[in-house]
C-alpha cells in the first residue's frame, strides 16, 4: 500500500512539473485557422473514403473533446476562454506523458525485472532525453514534445506519445499474445477500440505500432524456427499465425488505415506520380540531417561509448541475448526511418526536419538509448556510477534557459491578445442580435491568404464560438486584414541582444 501511494505521489509530481512547463515554459495557444477548425468541430469516430483525412479518427476526435472539456469544465470557473482552451491542451499532454512514463516503468520492473531503485533513475533519464536532445547553448532549442502549433499537437506529437504508449503496454509481456487471450471479452473488447483509434490516427504515428508488430511476428517465426526440429514451413507458419495473431491483426488493420488514407483529398493533393526520385530522396534526407544537426552532441557520443561497451561486454560474457533485444530496437528505429523518409518523399520533404512529424524515430532512437545504457550497465557494472552524473548534468542543462525552448507559437501572450480582440468583436455583434458582422484582424503582408488567419477562418471560429456557446446563433463572419491591427498587436518595437557569456567573453 506505501509503495501504491509513493507511485501516485511520483506520477503527480511528474504531472504538476509537465502542467508549468506547457502553460508557463511553453504554452498551448490556438491560434492559427487549423486551430480554430478542429478545436470545435468532431468527426463520426469512424473513417470514410473520399473525405479530406479519411483514416485520421483519433486527432479528429480528441481535439474537439479537449476544446469541450476547457469550454464546458475549466471556462465557467476561471471566465478566461483562451486561457481553458490552453490548460485543456496542457492537461491532455501532461497526462498522456505521465502515462508514457509509467509504462515505461513497468516495462523495467515486469518485464526486465529491473530493480525498482534503478527503475526510478532510468525512467526519470528516460523523460531528460526527451528535452535534452535537442537541446543548444546559442539558440532557442526544440525538444522532443514540441509541435508547431494547437492544432499540430493533436495531429503530431500527441498521436505519436499516444501510439508510444500502446507500443509500450504491449511490451510489458514477453509475447502480448498470451496475455490477451486470459483477458474477458469486455477487456479483449476494450483493448480493440484502444487498437481501432491508436492505428486511425494517423500513417505518420501509427507505423510507431504496426512497425513493432512486425518486429513481434518476426520474432515468433524465429521461435518458432528454433522450436521445431523439422522446419516444415506450413508448421511454423500456422504456429506463427496461432501464437500472434493479434500482431498479424494489427498490421492488416493498418494496412485498411493505408489504403484509405490514400484515396483522401489531402492524399491526392500532396501526392504525385513521380515521387520515387533521387531528388525528393536527396530532399528529404536533407531534411533529416538538418534535424540531425540540432542534436546534443554529448548526447550522441555517450550513445555511441555505450553501443561499444556493450558489444565488448556480450563478447566477453558471452550473453547474446541482449544483442538481439538491440538488434530489434534498431529495427524499430531502422523501419520507422525508411517509412518516415518514402512518406516524405511524396508530402514533403520539409516535414522530415520537423521534430513533432519524425515523432517515431526519436522514440524508437530514445528507447535504443535506454536500452544501450540499461545493457551496459548490466554487462560492465562500474559504468553504474555514471548515470547520476549523466542526469545530474542533463537535468541542469535542460533547465537553462539563457536560451529558452522554441515556442508552439510565436509569443503565446500575443497570440492570446489577438485571440480575444477577434472573439470580442464577434461577442459584441452577438449581445447586439447582429446576424453578421465584420471583425478587424491583424494584416499579414506577406500571406496572400493572410495566414495564419485566414479568410476562411471566419467560418471555423463560427462553427467553434457557437459549439462552444460563446455566441448564440451561428452569425456570418467575414475577416477584414487590418495593418493597423497588425502594427498594435504584433508589431515588435524591440530587439533582443545576444546573450553575454561572462565565462567566454574575452571583453569585460
Amino acid at each position: 500500500m506505501k509503495k501504491k501511494y509513493y507511485n501516485i505521489l511520483k506520477y503527480l509530481i511528474y504531472f504538476v512539473l509537465l502542467m508549468i512547463f506547457f502553460t508557463v515554459v511553453c504554452p498551448i495557444v490556438p491560434y492559427e485557422g487549423d486551430d480554430w477548425y478542429f478545436i470545435g468541430s468532431m468527426r463520426q469516430p469512424i473513417p470514410y473514403f473520399d473525405i479530406f483525412n479519411p483514416s485520421k479518427v483519433l486527432p479528429e476526435v480528441l481535439e474537439p473533446i479537449c476544446g469541450n472539456i476547457g469550454a464546458y469544465i475549466i471556462y465557467p470557473i476561471t471566465h478566461d476562454y483562451i486561457g481553458s482552451l490552453s490548460l485543456a491542451a496542457a492537461i491532455v499532454i501532461s497526462g498522456l506523458i505521465v502515462l508514457m512514463l509509467y509504462l515505461f516503468y513497468s516495462v523495467l520492473t515486469k518485464r526486465f525485472k529491473i530493480e525498482e531503485k534503478s527503475a526510478l533513475i532510468y525512467e526519470f533519464l528516460f523523460i531528460i532525453l526527451f528535452f535534452i536532445i535537442f537541446k543548444r547553448d546559442n539558440a532557442a532549442s526544440y525538444y522532443g514534445f514540441w509541435s508547431k502549433s494547437f492544432n499540430c499537437y493533436f495531429n503530431y506529437t500527441i498521436l505519436g506519445i499516444f501510439n508510444a504508449c500502446v507500443v509500450l503496454f504491449m511490451m510489458k509481456y514477453e509475447n502480448f499474445q498470451d496475455r490477451f487471450n486470459k483477458y474477458s471479452y469486455i477487456g479483449k473488447g476494450f483493448f480493440l477500440i484502444l487498437l481501432y483509434f491508436t492505428i486511425f490516427s494517423s500513417l505518420q504515428f501509427s507505423i510507431i505500432l504496426a512497425s513493432f508488430a512486425f518486429i513481434k511476428i518476426v520474432d515468433v517465426l524465429v521461435n518458432e524456427i528454433k522450436k521445431l526440429k523439422k522446419k516444415n514451413f506450413k508448421d511454423i507458419i500456422m504456429n506463427s499465425f496461432k501464437n500472434s495473431y493479434i500482431y498479424y491483426g494489427i498490421l492488416l488493420l493498418w494496412i485498411v488505415a493505408l489504403i484509405y488514407d490514400f484515396s483522401g483529398l489531402r492524399g491526392k493533393m500532396v501526392s504525385s506520380s513521380n515521387w520515387l526520385t533521387y531528388a525528393n530522396f536527396k530532399a528529404t534526407i536533407d531534411s533529416l540531417i538538418s534535424l540531425y544537426k540540432l542534436t546534443y552532441k554529448p548526447l550522441i557520443t555517450i550513445t555511441v561509448i555505450s553501443f561499444v561497451l556493450v558489444i565488448i561486454g556480450a563478447i566477453k560474457n558471452k550473453k547474446y541475448s541482449n544483442l538481439y533485444l538491440l538488434l530489434k530496437v534498431f529495427s524499430l528505429f531502422i523501419i520507422n526511418t525508411i517509412f518516415l523518409v518514402l512518406l516524405y518523399m511524396n508530402a514533403g520533404a520539409g516535414y522530415a526536419a520537423r521534430v513533432d512529424a519524425t515523432w517515431g524515430i526519436l522514440f524508437y532512437l530514445i528507447l535504443l538509448i535506454m536500452s544501450l545504457v540499461i545493457i551496459c550497465n548490466d554487462y560492465i557494472k562500474f559504468t553504474q556510477i555514471f548515470v547520476p552524473i549523466i542526469i545530474v548534468i542533463f537535468t541542469i542543462v535542460t533547465f537553462n534557459f539563457n536560451y529558452p525552448f522554441a515556442q508552439s507559437v510565436f509569443d503565446a501572450k500575443a497570440a492570446k491578445k489577438v485571440d480575444n480582440y477577434i472573439i470580442n468583436q464577434i461577442i459584441e455583434a452577438d449581445k447586439k442580435g447582429e446576424c453578421c458582422v465584420s471583425v478587424k484582424v491583424p494584416k499579414y503582408a506577406n500571406s496572400g491568404s493572410n495566414w495564419p488567419l485566414p479568410y476562411n477562418m471566419a467560418t471555423w471560429l463560427q462553427n467553434t464560438l457557437y459549439a462552444h456557446k460563446i455566441i448564440r446563433s451561428r452569425m456570418y463572419i467575414r475577416f477584414v486584414p487590418d495593418k493597423k491591427a497588425f502594427d498594435k498587436l504584433l508589431n515588435k518595437n524591440y530587439s533582443n541582444m545576444p546573450f553575454f557569456d561572462f565565462e567566454r567573453s574575452k571583453q569585460l
